[in-house]
């Protein structure tokens, strides 16, 4: 993901926050200089601020099958574009990204030449846009809370019969 970033249009800035990859991120940042903001640990209330004012969201896909981030669904109900860096090709985030609108998910096995091609033109075209949470859920009925809610109450009420 960072070597995408490196090599696309010196317009591009990354925040990152968090921590860990710390070598990682000291190598890129070299590479990057100014265009890599590392925030660090921020408080809750400094990740939604980050999120609502950021234009694009970026998600690092998990390397472990079978496990999903609840961030996944915090960035799709932010109604912000999102760039989603697959690690596996059975990656979990994937299967809500595809469903999303503004998502583009890029796989870390494949060209990197296509890689930034794909990503730098998706940030140009998708900067700025947002979409209301009820566009940005549309095709995610199956996630909301009332409904994850309804299926455990109907599992509960199948093992009582």
């Amino acid at each position: 993901m960072l070597e995408s970033f490196s090599r696309l249009s010196n317009e591009v800035l990354l925040h990152l926050y968090g921590y860990g990859c710390n070598d990682i991120i000291e190598k890129f940042k070299k590479t990057l200089g100014d265009r890599l903001i590392v925030h660090g640990k921020v408080s809750r209330e400094e990740t939604l601020e980050a999120m609502f004012n950021a234009d694009i969201l970026v998600n690092i896909g998990n390397s472990i099958p079978n496990q999903l981030p609840s961030k996944v669904f915090e960035y799709i109900s932010m109604g912000k574009p999102v760039v989603n860096f697959a690690e596996l090709k059975e990656d979990t985030s994937h299967r809500y990204f595809s469903k999303y609108p503004l998502a583009l998910t890029v796989y870390n096995d494949q060209d990197i030449e296509k890689n930034l091609s794909l990503v730098e033109k998706f940030i140009f075209e998708n900067k700025g846009k947002s979409l209301l949470f009820e566009e940005a859920t549309a095709n995610l009925k199956e996630c909301l809370s009332e409904n994850v809610v309804q299926r455990i109450v109907e599992a509960i009420d199948k093992v009582k019969d």
